[in-house]
């Protein structure tokens, strides 16, 4: 069966005799004549068939080149958005860190009559944070026992072991009850209460101090330092400040509840009484 009818084909065949008898008239009336018209059919075939193709692939590789350019680009933007909590984070501490070595350079001139060397917490058992945490200094670096721990904003603890590189460090918060440090509050320039700093409240978070004199001048937020007299704590480092007084009915003297100074929650550094000058 014939593809097409005969009218079809008559009129194919002229719209055919049409179309390559305007390129034979336009080739006459350009200037090369036939010689211009078949070069212009041979660059429109090497253009279709090679340079266009070409030229697309070409335009194709580079833009998917810059799509994928973009993309690692907008990847790295998003990690680092997502990295902006932990930098912040990083950064707060680092500031944290600046402003506690600073309270140490404060403090290392008001203790300048004691010679103290530097150390850095490097371990603090979460089963037992309030007890005890460890330092990077030991014998080799002449620690001993009962030697006096500062943080940088008051008495923390003692050194209770001491290893060759290392040191335990006993903290004033300790449940073992057997801290018994001679403290004073300081009542004026020149006159002060005795007392002993016994244990720990947790609940309260202040220390326990049974103050022997019953002295009714002891009011809130007078200073509590080391006395000096328990043979251990050298004399006028800051424990804290009287938080409560409670009157003892029964025995004589009162029961003093001391906020500490020193935060035992957060700190990085601490300085060890070595002698005094």
């Amino acid at each position: 069966m014939n593809r097409f009818t005969r009218f079809q084909k008559i009129i194919i065949g002229c719209i055919t005799f049409f179309v390559l008898l305007g390129f034979v008239m336009k080739g006459m009336q350009s200037k090369g004549g036939m010689s211009d018209l078949g070069y212009d059919a041979f660059s429109l075939l090497r253009y279709g068939m090679f340079e266009y193709p070409i030229h697309s692939i070409q335009n194709w590789t580079n833009d998917y080149a810059d799509l994928w350019k973009a993309k690692e680009e907008n990847d790295s933007l998003r990690y680092q958005l997502s990295q902006q909590t932990l930098y912040e984070a990083q950064l707060i501490d680092a500031q944290r860190q600046i402003a506690e070595l600073k309270e140490h350079l404060e403090m290392k001139e008001d203790q300048k009559q004691y010679q103290m060397v530097a150390a850095n917490v490097i371990s603090r058992d979460a089963d037992a944070w309030n007890n005890q945490f460890t330092i990077d200094l030991g014998s080799y670096n002449g620690m001993e026992n009962d030697m006096i721990v500062l943080s940088s904003k008051g008495v923390v603890g003692k050194i209770s072991e001491v290893s060759k590189f290392t040191s335990k460090v006993k903290l004033l918060t300790s449940e073992d009850r057997q801290n018994n440090v001679a403290v004073k509050i300081l009542l004026s320039d020149k006159a002060s209460s005795e007392g002993i700093l016994q244990s720990y409240d947790v609940n309260r978070g202040a220390f326990v101090i049974h103050v022997f004199d019953g002295n009714n001048d002891i009011k809130e937020d007078m200073q509590v330092v080391t006395s000096g007299k328990g043979g251990v704590y050298p004399s006028g480092l800051l424990i804290g400040t009287v938080n409560t007084i409670e009157e003892l009915s029964n025995s004589i003297g009162k029961t003093i509840y001391v906020k500490p100074s020193a935060d035992f929650q957060n700190f990085d550094f601490v300085q060890v009484i070595r002698g005094a000058k």
